[in-house]
């Protein structure tokens, strides 16, 4: 949905108002991209440093290195069990909260700053 084009500023202090809250916008979607790209990168990082940890003790165990798809399968059901619960309670709980809910959790955060 198209944001409705701004009313043309009164006065010189209302324009620069208006600027302000543009600026911000706009440091705001800059913001979130880079968290974005920056999480992306996070996890990459740690696929990969699972992956070759995954691979070191599985060739460093006479017996894995044996059988090794039988291996990585045991090793990926015995990830899932440790990882999946945490993730269920601490992510998808957290995930599942109501806009309002997260707003009203930002504005007491922000009370609190301020000392209100």
């Amino acid at each position: 949905e198209p944001k409705p084009e701004p009313k043309p500023p009164k006065d010189m202090g209302e324009m620069v108002e208006q600027g302000k809250k543009l600026v911000m916008e706009e440091m705001d979607k800059a913001i979130r991209n880079v968290i974005g790209s920056v999480s992306l990168s996070v996890g990459l990082a740690w696929e990969h440093a699972f992956h070759a940890a995954t691979d070191t003790i599985i060739d460093n165990n006479t017996y894995m290195s044996s059988n090794k798809n039988l291996a990585r399968t045991a090793v990926a059901v015995i990830s899932f069990g440790i990882m999946f619960p945490a993730w269920w309670k601490h992510i998808v709980q957290k995930a599942k909260r109501s806009i309002e809910t997260i707003q009203a959790l930002i504005d007491e955060e922000n009370k609190n700053k301020r000392g209100e």
